[in-house]
């Protein structure tokens, strides 16, 4: 079971660097005027196009984790 875990969690790390790696050029580009003057609305717009950027990778992510607890289940069950 713990070279599931292993193969399992690998590729959520190849994902998280993805997304993570993103998120950081995001920040650089957060227009602080705006921020400043709506804080909501500008939060709100950065977090849809950053999930709507990498959806692909969150449903990868979902779809990970749904194989692995299936795979849990089978070998309990």
């Amino acid at each position: 079971m713990s070279n599931n875990i292993n193969a399992l969690q690998d590729r959520l790390d190849g994902l998280a660097e993805d997304i993570r790696s993103d998120a950081e050029l995001i920040l650089e580009q957060v227009d602080i005027d705006a921020l400043l003057e709506d804080p909501e609305t500008t939060i709100h717009d950065i977090v849809t196009g950053f999930i709507e950027q990498h959806e692909e990778e969150i449903l990868r992510g979902l779809k990970l984790g749904r194989q692995y607890a299936r795979k849990i289940v089978r070998q309990t069950g």
